[in-house]
């Protein structure tokens, strides 16, 4: 977990008369981790003494898996050398989770060798707490996380996804909790389906019916909702619900699948909370991703199991 968030670490990198030689930067997902490289890269531009144009530094990148003693040592010579032809190089490791350890601790080492000029950005997803590498750039502080997002934190991101990225100035409310849906919660499957949106609408309102046609076969915004209120018996809310999810063109059967899919997976996690198995081995077992399992486990509490018997057994009569 990051010591101190994201903005303070990016602050006092941001403040330094020279940009260190050597960050680390961690995302748990490609699309906030690409766009956090390029945001470190143009700091390192603007804090180089003579604030050189893109055009007069090199960048080399490779993958962590690709580094062995041999294509380590030639990178070391790279890194300790003087550009002829540029003011400024950078060099990008990713996949740095993947860097035999033994090269990690070389690289710490080797790290005061490298010259001002030269400037080393290490990108993964995430590193165990006791990892060297970890340990060291957190030290010195020149080290960026970016936590997982969750709940309204991934909500407020997608709203901005949808402004600064799909060029959307408004939208329905529900159609940021469909994208979560559609993404499985993904920052990066959610920015693809904002990005073949944004290409599908010529309009700066992003509506339901937009996804509807894009997506009409995974789109289910009320499915949670509906499934919420059957496991709390809250017949008006389930009613409400229902009525929605025909309004927006869902066929009866189809909502009976859905409905059918979800108890069936509620059943599934409080049979085995009940056995005392871990959150963490229900969520492998079942393969469920962290945003999803929550929302099941809030719907487990109310579950009962008797009723959701029945229920599943009535939907099995309406479907023969």
């Amino acid at each position: 977990m990051p010591t101190s968030s994201t903005t303070e670490q990016l602050s006092h990198l941001a403040s330094l008369s020279k940009f260190p030689v050597a960050v680390l930067a961690l995302a748990p997902d490609s699309i906030r981790l690409q766009r956090l490289c390029e945001h470190l890269l143009s700091l390192a531009s603007k804090t180089t003494e003579d604030r050189q144009s893109s055009s007069a530094q090199a960048l080399k990148k490779i993958t962590a898996a690709d580094l062995n003693k041999q294509s380590w040592k030639s990178m070391k010579e790279e890194l300790g050398a003087l550009s002829l032809f540029s003011s400024n190089s950078f060099f990008i490791i990713s996949n740095i989770e993947k860097l035999p350890l033994e090269i990690a601790r070389d690289l710490i080492d080797f790290i005061p060798s490298i010259p001002f000029s030269t400037h080393l950005i290490l990108l993964g997803s995430s590193l165990p707490a006791s990892h060297v590498l970890l340990k060291h750039f957190r030290t010195v502080k020149c080290l960026v996380e970016l936590e997982e997002l969750k709940g309204s934190a991934l909500k407020r991101w997608v709203q901005k996804e949808l402004r600064q990225q799909g060029g959307f100035t408004q939208g329905e409310a529900m159609v940021v909790d469909i994208l979560i849906d559609l993404g499985d919660g993904s920052p990066d499957k959610i920015s693809r389906l904002i990005s073949l949106l944004s290409l599908y609408c010529d309009s700066e309102r992003a509506l339901v019916a937009h996804i509807r046609s894009l997506f009409s076969d995974k789109t289910h915004a009320n499915e949670f909702q509906l499934v919420d209120a059957i496991s709390r018996g809250d017949q008006k809310t389930m009613l409400f619900e229902l009525s929605q999810s025909l309004r927006g063109g869902k066929s009866p059967l189809s909502i009976l699948g859905l409905i059918s899919k979800n108890l069936i997976t509620l059943l599934n996690i409080k049979a085995l909370q009940q056995a005392q198995v871990s959150d963490s081995r229900i969520k492998d077992r079942l393969g469920i991703p962290d945003w999803l399992y929550r929302k099941y486990s809030t719907n487990s509490r109310y579950l009962d199991l008797k009723r959701a018997k029945k229920a599943c057994a009535a939907i099995l009569r309406a479907d023969s």
